[in-house]
């Protein structure tokens, strides 16, 4: 099988301009809307960006599993064009604008490739339509560059490399035996800029060294070009890699953490007992049935479990794959060449899928995807070449129309099937943005204090940039603010309830707090809160009149910086958890963070139960108090089981690192609460 001779340019100009123009038009359609909301690894990324917009510049972002620096940086200069409050559409132009250069990328390398536009002009138009590359076209993800620097640094190798030359003439430069040093170069530096980019572009110089390694076996005569050039890239690729090199010589784990986190090994262990080859065997076929049959299953890489291709395309690629294996079985060196610089490019592109998890994994198999779309382009040219012959006009059409049909099926499913999905609207994080929203209506008129499960969430953490809304810990905690502000004290619903939560704080706040419960679009609860009025903490001050005032008032300064209010005491039993609520006021909040101890002894002080926690379960830390804040924090010491007579309950606090306890006025590191009788079991009501 041959490669037919380049068309004139002019031939295929407005044909290239208009798969440029299909894939401007399904990756620019519906911007933000299609996938909906921000989802967690864009709102990472967009953190990122707004910390190099800070002034804070990396060349690796550890957060979220480790980032390389290029996207963020892309990411940073989208965002400060379009401002903060546009992130997303920020984060997924760059996506798209990566994604229609990468279609471009694409027919450059392949026209040079096959030394014919035609077949070249089909795979662009493959690329274009394709559901896998929009996807990750609309999305806000670094795995959209991995096939932009893939095409660029393969394209470069293979002008200073060129095909090789046989007796039928099929070399641009058939009797060249130099290497053009420019190019290799630009390899080089482009092999460095995928490195920068996404994990896969540290795979990417095994294709060279495949290809290499292919021509002194096949063309030893032929094979100096591509020494040469090797040398030229690895040197050049070395050099613009140092700085990022040396960062990971310094961080090894931050090298390692992501890939050893989604090993082949950990699949094994969790799904095969262990053994490696079983392993290997199940994702080889996951990944054999990825074009044809079921592709990723995950909602954020794909419409779940959809085949890379379409019906007449997926026809298309087995023609050429066809095409391919005729090459390979020639005996034309250019053709062999070219066959196995595929199938190179092809293996390593999968290798990141095929030894991870949750296999086949279209992120990280996105190397992979430019010769994936070759073959229907070389299929649907194959197909066409005897229709040309007698009739020019026919195969144009022809294509056109089999490129219209591909649109429109990626366009039905990735703009009409999938957005209908009801796993898309939580797997994008909607329900986040939509509570986010609702939180910051109700700030209007209350302090909310969000449980950090949401509240730490990257996409709830970048949205709330105006700070609107507290990370805070509410289950056994109450957090008044100075401002006579109520409190609203919210909890995601499920786990608020699975966890029971939300009943640990009512048993705390008691009638004092009302319900609140926020709804998402589709009328499923988001979010249960508790609203308590700031007149039901009264004035913190004897005599108790108000519900959350404690029964004993202490009015203990702690080292200046906190005063203990007062206390509640419940009853204390062998074996069972002591209900301990205390009632801080900030004074001169520190500048570090301490940590509470609550420590039972029993008559002679012998230790009977202890409970040292930052205040509110570390989720408001004192470095980050303010003066005027009152908070009612609980604890729950276990009461030892010989535990009997009297006990007393020692509080105060003190600095983790150094060890050293704030210091009454009178000169005490801690505060004794009680006597309280230990009831026997026997005893309970």
């Amino acid at each position: 099988m041959t490669l037919p001779r380049p068309p004139s340019a002019h031939r295929t100009r407005w044909a290239v301009v208009a798969v440029l123009l299909l894939a401007a038009a399904l990756r620019l359609a519906r911007p933000g809307e299609v996938p909906p909301g921000f989802q967690f690894d864009e709102a990472h990324n967009a953190i990122d960006a707004a910390r190099v917009l800070s002034g804070r510049l990396r060349l690796f972002f550890p957060d979220n599993g480790g980032r390389e620096p290029l996207v963020t940086y892309l990411h940073a200069a989208a965002m400060a064009v379009l401002g903060r409050d546009l992130a997303v559409p920020a984060l997924r132009l760059v996506s798209a604008g990566v994604g229609i250069l990468s279609v471009a990328a694409l027919y450059g390398f392949a026209s040079r490739f096959l030394l014919a536009r035609r077949p070249a002009l089909f795979a662009a138009g493959f690329l274009a339509a394709s559901y896998w590359h929009l996807h990750f076209s609309r999305y806000g993800l670094r795995a959209i560059l991995a096939p932009l620097w893939t095409l660029a640094a393969l394209w470069c190798w293979w002008l200073a490399v060129g095909p090789l030359p046989d007796a039928r003439g099929l070399s641009d430069t058939p009797a060249r035996r130099g290497v053009r040093l420019l190019p290799a170069a630009a390899c080089g530096a482009f092999l460095a800029v995928a490195v920068y980019s996404h994990p896969s572009g540290r795979l990417l110089p095994l294709i060279l060294l495949l290809h290499t390694a292919f021509r002194l076996l096949t063309a030893r005569r032929a094979a100096a070009p591509a020494v040469a050039a090797l040398f030229a890239a690895g040197v050049t690729a070395a050099i613009a890699f140092a700085p990022l090199g040396w960062y990971f010589w310094r961080h090894p784990g931050q090298f390692t953490a992501h890939p050893s986190d989604v090993s082949l090994s950990a699949v094994a262990a969790a799904q095969h007992g262990g053994s490696l080859l079983r392993a290997l065997a199940d994702n080889l076929r996951l990944v054999a049935g990825m074009p044809f049959l079921s592709g990723d299953p995950s909602t954020l890489h794909n419409l779940p479990h959809l085949p890379a291709f379409d019906p007449l395309s997926a026809l298309l690629a087995v023609l050429g794959a066809g095409v391919v294996v005729g090459w390979l079985a020639s005996r034309r060196p250019s053709l062999v060449d070219r066959g196995l610089f595929l199938a190179a490019w092809f293996a390593v592109g999968l290798l990141p899928t095929l030894l991870s998890d949750r296999a086949p994994n279209y992120s990280r198999a996105m190397v992979a995807l430019p010769p994936l779309v070759l073959l229907p382009g070389l299929g649907l040219a194959w197909a066409l070449g005897p229709a040309r012959r007698r009739r020019p006009a026919l195969p144009s059409a022809a294509a056109a129309l089999v490129l219209c049909a591909a649109a429109a099926w990626t366009a039905y499913h990735h703009f009409a099937a999938f957005p209908r999905l009801p796993a898309v609207f939580y797997s994008y994080d909607m329900e986040k943005v939509e509570a986010h929203r609702a939180l910051v209506r109700l700030a209007a008129d209350a302090e909310v204090l969000l449980h950090p499960l949401w509240a730490g969430h990257a996409t709830v953490a970048f949205l709330d940039h105006e700070g609107a809304l507290r990370p805070f810990d509410g289950r056994d905690s109450l957090l008044l603010a100075p401002d006579g502000r109520a409190a609203l004290v919210a909890f995601p619903a499920r786990e608020g309830e699975r966890q029971g939560w939300v009943q640990d704080a009512r048993s705390l706040y008691g009638h004092a707090a009302a319900t609140v419960i926020v709804t998402d679009s589709r009328g499923a609860a988001l979010l249960r809160a508790l609203r308590v009025p700031a007149t039901a903490a009264g004035d913190m001050r004897p005599p108790r009149d108000a519900p959350l005032e404690p029964r004993a008032f202490d009015l203990v300064a702690f080292g200046g910086a906190v005063r203990l209010v007062g206390h509640t005491l419940g009853e204390a039993r062998p074996g069972e958890p002591l209900s301990v609520v205390l009632v801080w006021e900030a004074l001169d909040p520190p500048p570090t963070d301490l940590t509470v101890f609550v420590h039972v002894v029993g008559p002679t002080g012998q230790p009977w139960g202890q409970d040292d926690r930052e205040p509110a379960h570390a989720s408001y830390r004192t470095s980050g108090w303010r003066a005027g804040d009152i908070l009612i924090d609980r604890y729950r010491p276990v009461l030892h089981p010989d535990a009997s007579g009297e006990i007393e309950v020692l509080v105060g606090w003190y600095d983790r690192v150094s060890g050293s306890r704030l210091v009454t006025e009178d000169g005490r590191d801690a505060y004794r609460l009680g006597p309280l009788p230990v009831r026997a079991a026997a005893e309970a009501p």
